[in-house]
């Protein structure tokens, strides 16, 4: 905003707010709100206000704008100068796909997400930025880094799992670019719904767990599950992968949003590093679980000599 002075003794009224440009020239980013006939008492004064709200990516760069004021009852004009730089602080490029349809729960998703690029240079796609979380449920199946040349379009292949999303979900899927910005990311959002199928569901707090132990150390590890589906989930069998391990389970029914947890006594006396699992049979949809232990177990301490 500008304050303009009346430093006269008699009041001035403003007649027209003019931008000046050469018809070649684009008119400004900004508009300034409408002063005609505003009346400026004496030694008083009158704040001009510019706002726009059309910065596009053609914007890019510096500009200098002036505006002409003319007043009716006197001679004078004054004269505004804008200057300004616009900075692109986030993507350029946009996800033009429509939202993933409605599935029923357990489905793996095949999704594709059309990215266009309306600039006038090429901007590469260096690869996925995503959470754990996210990274444990979507896998992308391009090749990066991928560049789309100016003004075009490219599709970016995800699957997904929605065993465990809720009935509405939202994901949003990041993938960095090389723009130089603050925000050189593009998001695809993956907003949908998901029908519940009737049954039991299983989900662990982790599938994995890994750790460094002592030789004869502490070998024992627990894997907790909730019951997220809607009826009672029972575990039939935990089975090992090798007789080095040892799980046990409850076999009582658990109801729905009820915890429990899977046991497993690994051997401590069995050197070195070693990658087992544990396969979990039950009732819930799907029926099979894979539990993974990795251990190191430190060398056998060698006895001293008297």
């Amino acid at each position: 905003n500008w304050n303009i002075e009346n430093p006269a003794t008699f009041e001035i009224v403003i007649d027209k707010i003019a931008e000046i440009k050469d018809s070649a020239e684009p008119s400004s980013l900004f508009t300034m709100s409408t002063y005609q006939r505003k009346t400026i008492a004496s030694n008083s004064g009158l704040s001009f206000y510019f706002h726009s709200s059309h910065i596009q990516e053609h914007s890019l760069g510096k500009h200098e704008d002036l505006w002409k004021v003319s007043f009716k009852n006197s001679a004078r004009l004054v004269y505004l100068k804008l200057t300004y730089e616009v900075l692109n602080n986030k993507s350029l490029l946009r996800v033009t796909s429509p939202p993933p349809p409605i599935v029923k729960q357990g489905v793996i998703m095949n999704y594709t997400a059309e990215i266009e690029n309306p600039t006038h240079h090429a901007i590469k796609i260096k690869g996925l930025k995503m959470t754990p979380y996210e990274q444990s449920i979507v896998s992308c199946e391009n090749e990066f880094p991928i560049t789309i040349r100016a003004g075009g379009k490219t599709e970016l292949k995800l699957k997904y799992e929605t065993e465990y999303l809720p009935n509405q979900y939202n994901l949003s899927i990041s993938f960095e670019t090389d723009e130089d910005c603050a925000r050189n990311w593009v998001t695809v959002p993956l907003n949908s719904e998901i029908i519940f199928v009737h049954g039991a569901r299983i989900l662990f707090d982790s599938l994995i767990q890994r750790r460094d132990i002592a030789y004869a150390g502490d070998g024992n590890f627990d894997f907790w599950y909730t019951n997220t589906g809607n009826e009672p989930l029972i575990i039939s069998t935990a089975k090992t992968s090798c007789g080095c391990m040892v799980a046990s389970w409850s076999r009582e029914p658990l109801n729905p949003g009820e915890r429990g947890v899977v046991h497993v006594k690994y051997d401590t006396k069995r050197e070195g590093s070693s990658n087992k699992s544990v396969t979990v049979t039950s009732n819930a949809i799907p029926s099979i679980s894979l539990l993974r232990i990795q251990v190191r177990v430190a060398a056998r301490p060698v006895a001293s000599k008297e």
